[in-house]
Order: C-alpha cells, then sequence, then structure tokens
C-alpha cells in the first residue's frame, strides 16, 4: 500500500497550493527525512490524504502538483526518479531542497 501525504505547518492554507506533498509506503519515516534534510521545518505535521497503489498514489500528486514551484514542492508531481542524482562540481544534488534551518 501507497499513500499521498501533505505536510504543512500553521501557515499552509490547502494542500493544492501551500506545504509539501508527496508519496510514500512509510509516510512518517519521510517525514523524519525531510526534517533532518531542513527540506521542511522541524515543527511541521503531516496529514494522509490518499491511500491506493503507487501508480494511483502517484496520479494523485501529479494533479495536486502539475507544475514545478508549488508549495515548497520544488518539481511537479507525479514522477517517480529513480537512479542517480546528478551532482554539481561540489558533490551537491542538483535538488538539493531547500533549507528551513534550525529553530532559535
Amino acid at each position: 500500500m501507497c499513500f499521498v501525504y501533505w505536510i504543512y505547518d500553521d501557515t499552509c492554507r490547502s494542500e493544492f497550493d501551500s506545504g509539501y506533498v508527496g508519496v510514500s509506503e512509510k509516510p512518517p519515516f519521510r517525514l523524519s527525512s525531510l526534517r533532518r534534510l531542513r527540506a521542511v521545518p522541524h515543527n511541521a505535521k503531516q496529514r494522509i490524504i490518499f491511500e491506493g497503489t503507487r501508480a494511483e498514489c502517484l496520479a494523485r500528486r501529479r494533479r495536486l502538483r502539475p507544475r514545478p514551484a508549488i508549495g515548497w514542492n520544488k518539481v511537479a508531481g507525479g514522477y517517480r526518479r529513480g537512479g542517480r542524482k546528478r551532482k554539481n562540481r561540489f558533490g551537491r544534488s542538483f535538488d538539493r531542497p531547500k533549507s528551513f534551518g534550525r529553530p532559535s
């Protein structure tokens, strides 16, 4: 089973235009990972918005994130990226998420 989840904080209005929408078989682990990477705020919450097969979940995410840069998502949704990530000359991934930093 696979899930579409929405990660949000108090500044987010809806899953259609704010926060982060993703697909995972283990959403709580994904939230922890995104917090460690500082891709989402440390106080972000997570809500499951759909449950289904991997293909159904990717289609749902594609509808919620049809183009890049919606909410905290960097890329358009619904496309499984596999293989190695491209790196710049410093060894960092080109699609590295924006850091929200640590709380004061």
